[in-house]
């Protein structure tokens, strides 16, 4: 459990960083993929077997708000967590198979400048989802039957 940039500034704020939001922390911290809150429950457990669920997940809330996670929501009726300085990314998810792609920010980057340019809106998209069919799904309709 070694302090960051991040979360010494946090400290410095007046923050406080306890045992169980650190060991949290360092479970997204270790993981490149995002994770559910049972997940980082689960992995948290051996090191700290009294924390409960519900702590899990108002630690996660908290250190979102405080900018240490991103929240993630690939449609699966429930959230996924990630540590904030890995790379952003969203996601292309079929309908048909579940299946999931990642798309760099980049794509969102170009997004944001289209609707500010021709909206005025300034958005701010922590995660995107876009629903859709694949490529293996859509060869596999019949033309005639879209």
């Amino acid at each position: 459990m070694q302090p960051d940039e991040p979360v010494q500034a946090l400290r410095e704020q007046g923050f406080r960083l306890t045992r169980q939001r650190m060991l949290i922390l360092d479970v997204l911290r270790q993981h490149e993929q995002h994770l559910t809150a049972e997940a980082i429950h689960e992995a948290v457990k051996p090191q700290h077997p009294k924390l409960d669920l519900a702590t899990v997940y108002r630690t996660l809330h908290w250190l979102h708000g405080v900018g240490l996670l991103r929240k993630i929501d690939v449609g699966k009726e429930r959230l996924e967590w990630q540590y904030a300085t890995a790379a952003a990314h969203h996601h292309l998810i079929c309908n048909q198979c579940g299946m999931q792609q990642e798309i760099d920010n980049h794509v969102i980057e170009c997004l944001q400048a289209h609707v500010l340019e021709h909206y005025g809106f300034e958005a701010d998209p922590e995660h995107v989802a876009l629903f859709g069919r694949c490529v293996h799904c859509q060869s596999a309709q019949p033309a005639n039957t879209k």
